[in-house]
């Protein structure tokens, strides 16, 4: 399995927030859109980093001020520059995906076409994805053993 059948699955959309946006935006976007890592994008649609909760969390145990200073700050205080940003490519096998995942301890993974930014997967896409592969051999095995053909 592939990494760009999750992405057609999902759609080649991305939540994204601009790098000198505050991070109180980004916090925003993160709660409304139910995800948990936006993608920094400059004007010209660029990656620029990524921000997660994680990120954010971080910055609250660090900050001086506490949780006062952070909300005002900008997001390319906090993000994961783009020169640290791990990706994948749509044509990655998901068990690729998942190593990355693993070996890097990250959740969210943009996805590239050549150059083009298309989405960004997360850890539990990539889980739910190999499950119902699992799931499907399993049944698939199960009826060439006991002889059962599948619509019958």
């Amino acid at each position: 399995m592939k990494v760009h059948e999750i992405v057609k699955e999902k759609g080649e959309f991305v939540h994204s927030v601009g790098p000198d946006e505050p991070v109180a935006k980004a916090i925003s976007l993160l709660n409304e859109q139910h995800v948990g890592a936006l993608v920094v994008l400059d004007d010209a649609r660029k990656l620029q980093g990524i921000i997660s909760e994680r990120d954010i969390l971080r910055s609250l145990d660090t900050d001086s001020n506490h949780f006062g200073g952070v909300r005002d700050k900008p997001v390319r205080q906090l993000m994961t520059p783009k020169n640290r940003v791990i990706i994948a490519h749509e044509d990655d096998d998901l068990e690729y995906a998942m190593k990355i995942f693993t070996d890097n301890r990250i959740r969210h993974l943009p996805v590239y076409r050549h150059d083009d930014l298309l989405a960004i997967i997360s850890i539990g896409d990539v889980v739910r994805a190999l499950l119902r592969e699992a799931q499907y051999e399993a049944k698939h095995l199960i009826n060439y053993i006991t002889g059962e053909s599948p619509g019958l």
